[in-house]
């Protein structure tokens, strides 16, 4: 091999036996390099188009989502809320508790068929042994709903309405009503025969008096009930 003389005083021998390969392999990389830096100039010089391109694509697409009324901006902004909230320490403790939790529901889905399938079998058993001892489920369950449907219907119907109104079941008449009762079950245990000096006897009762006072005051009013109700009926208008 010749020696050659470098720019910079020193000399270079490639007397080396590889030293030709070596020479090939250095001139490989350097025409690859070159290749490169070329590719890399001509995406350099294509970068402002691409840009432009790039600039019109996303104005076109902002400008398609304002025509249908969808704010790009605002979405961008809840979505990097969204994203704070999410990454928060007890966000991401919920959603690992939510995790475990959807694991279960999986579980106990996956066991759903077999479980639907012993709850009709149960469902089975029972129905047959209530026909065994002679109980009719279908006719029970209709006569059920017939009897709901006959309650609501009363419970919507004028009479009910009227009876709310009419103060029988205020917490005085009822009061009234179960004296009255229980006089009525203690008077039949102490029934004795009265003459007519017994009454007169019983007109200075205490109790007999304030019985008759009751009644006479109750006639009073019923009385003045009935004249209210015989007008209001032929007005046609019933109180």
């Amino acid at each position: 091999m010749e020696t050659y003389a470098l720019e910079n005083g020193h000399t270079a021998v490639f007397d080396a036996p590889d030293a030709p390969v070596l020479l090939n392999r250095m001139l490989d990389k350097i025409e690859r390099l070159e290749a490169k830096v070329n590719q890399f100039e001509q995406l350099v010089e294509q970068a402002p188009k691409l840009m432009a391109l790039f600039t019109d694509t996303m104005d076109g697409i902002y400008g398609n989502s304002l025509q249908a009324g969808v704010n790009i901006e605002e979405r961008i902004k809840m979505g990097l809320h969204l994203l704070t909230t999410i990454t928060e320490p007890e966000t991401m403790r919920a959603l690992c508790t939510l995790t475990g939790q959807l694991e279960q529901i999986a579980t106990i889905a996956e066991q759903a068929p077999g479980l639907t399938a012993m709850a009709v079998d149960i469902a089975d058993n029972f129905y047959a042994s209530m026909a065994q001892g002679g109980v009719d489920l279908e006719t029970a369950a209709r006569n059920g709903l017939d009897a709901a449907g006959r309650l609501v219907n009363l419970l919507q119907s004028d009479e009910i309405k009227a009876l709310m109104d009419s103060g029988v079941l205020d917490p005085k008449t009822l009061v009234i009503i179960g004296n009255a009762a229980n006089a009525l079950v203690e008077s039949r245990t102490h029934v004795e025969k009265a003459g007519p000096f017994t009454l007169l006897r019983a007109l200075f009762n205490s109790d007999l008096q304030r019985t008759l006072g009751f009644l006479l005051s109750f006639g009073q009013h019923f009385g003045k009930r009935m004249e209210q109700y015989t007008r209001a009926t032929e007005e046609g208008k019933p109180q």
